[in-house]
């Protein structure tokens, strides 16, 4: 009696949509203030060894880490850009003294090692505001008024960038919003109420 050959299947092709590199995400806050330190993290999933870290602005690679390297970090020069270097990581890179000059596009991008050296990329927008030294002045032309009489005011705000907007409330209760102007002027007829920003 004949004994049947085991069958011998293919070997099943590797699927290419896999890869140890997964879920990527990037954490950029979306507003800071000149001045401050901003911390900008990369996380990912990682199955194999980490070939790189690069951090990218409007496309000009500013900081790197490779574990293999000695040393592992470096930073590359941008116009008006502080890196951190002692509190940066290949979890994250910290800036110093930002400027309205470091508004813009910031990407991370991942790559494992060999021997698929895959790489993938995320990116998040962050603006860089100067806000007013002092709180705004109000400047009224009447220390008193009577009914139906009207009362010229002026509200006065420090340099920012960009401008404020500015919001009337009168005994507080919303008035009127004027957008983008660091100084405005109103013309109200008195209601014998009290007028603040």
């Amino acid at each position: 009696m004949a004994i049947a050959s085991p069958t011998v299947l293919p070997p099943i092709p590797p699927n290419p949509g896999a890869t140890g590199l997964q879920n990527l995400k990037i954490n950029v806050p979306p507003m800071a203030r000149s001045g401050d330190a901003v911390s900008l993290s990369c996380i990912y999933d990682l199955q194999g060894p980490l070939y790189t870290i690069k951090w990218y602005f409007n496309d000009n690679e500013f900081y790197r880490f490779v574990p293999k390297a000695l040393p592992t970090q470096h930073s590359y020069p941008v116009n008006g850009m502080k890196v951190d270097i002692k509190n940066s990581d290949e979890n994250g890179v910290t800036l110093i003294n930002v400027s309205r000059e470091l508004t813009g596009l910031y990407k991370c991008e991942v790559s494992e090692d060999m021997p698929t050296y895959h790489t993938a990329m995320k990116e998040q927008h962050m603006q860089v505001v100067d806000v007013p030294d002092t709180d705004p002045v109000i400047l009224v032309d009447k220390s008193r008024v009577e009914p139906n009489e009207i009362l010229k005011a002026n509200c006065t705000s420090g340099a920012s960038h960009p401008a404020p907007n500015v919001t009337w409330t009168l005994n507080g209760a919303y008035w009127m919003q004027l957008l983008h102007s660091s100084e405005t002027y109103i013309h109200l007829v008195s209601l014998l109420g009290s007028l603040c920003v």
